[in-house]
């Protein structure tokens, strides 16, 4: 009996799924340097630029605003390189966002400061950052890439991605207008190599 609901329950979610109407993201927005040009800050920010960090080597990848004031606000000399999406296994290679408000720098070096500095949820690249955020992937396969929006933000499909054993996991997540995610269906697997991919 409860086998019988169990696959019940399973064919009304898959059915559901498919009556679902997800975009999927373009192939050239799905890293993670493409999504955060898309951020548009909510804050009065004069200027903001994105900066690739490997080893102790920031890289300046995009800038928007007013590029006078780099010259006019004096940088400070003490300042780390720590960011988010830290990758580049056994190196170490991050983002970091910079910015100028109120005529002083200030840094986004973690995932908690890019969530505040995205803000209102103005677009699906910004709705795909708080999943990433919530170390969740997006797929080239509509399995785990996917967008819709709502009334109240954005409904996503997304992954979880693990290497050893090599598995893709589906899942129906939400994104409010304030940043706030919500786990709404696990779909499961669609990827179970059995083989571990070594970085």
């Amino acid at each position: 009996m409860f086998k019988q609901i169990l696959i019940i329950v399973i064919i009304f979610f898959s059915l559901i799924s498919c009556l679902e109407n997800f975009e999927k993201l373009p192939e050239k927005y799905r890293s993670d340097e493409n999504l955060l040009k898309q951020i548009k800050p909510n804050s009065k920010i004069e200027y903001w630029q994105i900066d690739y960090v490997t080893g102790f080597s920031p890289d300046k990848i995009f800038s928007n605003g007013n590029l006078n004031l780099i010259k006019e606000i004096q940088f400070p000399k003490n300042h780390n390189l720590g960011g988010f999406f830290t990758e580049c296994q056994p190196l170490h290679c991050n983002y970091r966002i910079l910015y100028i408000e109120n005529n002083k720098w200030n840094f986004v070096q973690d995932k908690d400061e890019l969530k505040k500095f995205i803000g209102k949820i103005d677009n699906e690249y910004e709705a795909f950052l708080i999943a990433r955020i919530n170390n969740y992937d997006i797929d080239s396969k509509s399995n785990g890439n996917g967008f819709e929006k709502t009334d109240y933000g954005y409904k996503l499909k997304v992954m979880v991605y693990n290497s050893c054993p090599e598995t893709k996991q589906s899942f129906i997540v939400t994104v409010d207008k304030k940043g706030k995610l919500n786990k709404l269906t696990d779909l499961g697997y669609y990827l179970q190599s059995g083989d571990c991919i070594i970085y």
